[in-house]
């Protein structure tokens, strides 16, 4: 939803509050006013509907969905939250009505893997070929790139979260409070030594390897 606006620092499209050793993070209101102007657009269409005279099943139809995209998602950005302490992190997200609480605890997280995964999703409409009683589907698969948290848990289960966007935007606040309460991060290099060295060193190796003898003696 808010892919139009990664052009923009997280200070314009979030407020940080600090109370209390919490770091609580949440959308701007003119980010919610801004999805809220998105969501009127189809209501806003009635006004051409009307001087066209489009029939009433296709103003019926903008009335309807723009109502339930007003009546959602401003409200789902509004009650986004992210309360970040030393020794914790807290997502609440969902509608409005019937809003979802994660909490995750440090001390009970050994380690995490942030992972990269492929969702395909395939739709299937169907239509009318050459005789009137065939018809032919019609599928179009797509597929999106989602950022996932695999975290290992000290007990041993591992729990696969998906966070929501205001997670996602703050991941380097997140990794720094994990980091410093003791959560290890998997694919981190202890050793200090980028993978780019190491890289270049390996390169070095092959072409001192390949190189004949007594050449640059």
């Amino acid at each position: 939803m808010l892919n139009f606006l990664t052009f923009l620092e997280n200070e314009s499209l979030f407020d940080y509050a600090d109370s209390a050793g919490a770091t609580t993070i949440t959308f701007q209101l003119w980010v919610v006013g801004a999805v809220a102007g998105l969501c009127a657009i189809p209501i806003l269409m009635l006004v051409p509907a009307f001087i066209k005279g489009w029939k009433l099943s296709a103003k019926f139809g903008l009335v309807v969905s723009g109502a339930a995209l007003l009546a959602l998602l401003p409200g789902m950005f509004h009650i986004e939250k992210l309360v970040v302490t030393e020794s914790s992190i807290e997502e609440t997200s969902g509608f409005f009505f019937a809003p979802h609480v994660e909490k995750f605890e440090f001390k009970d997280i050994s380690s995490v893997d942030i992972a990269q995964e492929i969702q395909r999703t395939t739709t299937t409409s169907r239509t009318s070929g050459t005789s009137s009683s065939y018809s032919y589907p019609n599928r179009r698969e797509r597929t999106k790139v989602v950022t996932v948290w695999l975290m290992k848990l000290s007990s041993g289960n591992e729990i696969r979260y998906d966070p929501g966007t205001v997670w996602e935007y703050n991941t380097d606040l997140i990794i720094d409070k994990m980091d410093a309460a003791g959560v290890k991060f998997v694919g981190a290099d202890d050793s200090g030594e980028s993978d780019e060295s190491a890289d270049d060193e390996a390169d070095d190796e092959s072409v001192s390897e390949d190189k004949p003898a007594g050449e640059g003696e």
